[in-house]
């Protein structure tokens, strides 16, 4: 709050208790347009501050959800995982729960791969599968440079840093060198 808001709020309280001292006509119609003024004020100061906060957090969208749930007056959410029930046993450890569902998530797509019916060779020729092929690799193609360059070339131009702390602004003028 500023200090012109803080001073009205004292004024308004001082008002409020006069009128509620002395519960006169004018005592009450000066209090009640008095905290009118004050809560129109108020309500414009908020406005114009999270209008503000929002504009300058334009482009990180963390923060501006974050604005946005304060604005609305909403908590942060807390979803923590107290109890897991895996293969028929409650585990409580945190340590515990957080390894199976990094097991779990980890071996989910070769144990749906599992599941799916194998295709008959004769209708895909150029299917191949080898032994002790892992069936999701990324290597089975070199990458060369000029796909590197174009890649970096056709990223969105931002000056935000990703969770590594790279932007791609920094790639496009680093590969430039």
């Amino acid at each position: 709050m500023t200090k012109g808001l803080l001073t009205s709020r004292l004024t308004k309280l001082k008002l409020e208790a006069i009128s509620a001292k002395s519960p006169t006509n004018a005592n009450i119609t000066k209090f009640r347009q008095y905290r009118d003024i004050y809560n129109t004020t108020l309500r414009a100061c908020k406005k114009l501050h999270f209008s503000n906060a929002n504009t300058n957090n334009a482009k990180n969208l963390k923060k501006t959800w974050s604005i946005l749930n304060t604005a609305l007056h909403k908590p942060k959410q807390h979803n923590t995982i107290h109890s897991l029930l895996h293969k028929n046993s409650l585990i409580t450890d945190p340590l515990t729960i957080a390894n199976t569902f990094n097991n779990f998530f980890t071996n989910i797509a070769t144990e749906i791969a599992k599941k799916i019916h194998p295709t008959d060779p004769a209708t895909h020729p150029t299917q191949t599968t080898q032994p002790n092929t892992p069936l999701f690799a990324m290597s089975d193609t070199p990458v060369t440079e000029d796909e590197i360059i174009t890649t970096i070339k056709n990223l969105e131009d931002k000056k935000t840093a990703d969770r590594t702390g790279l932007s791609t602004n920094l790639l496009k003028k680093v590969h430039l060198h």
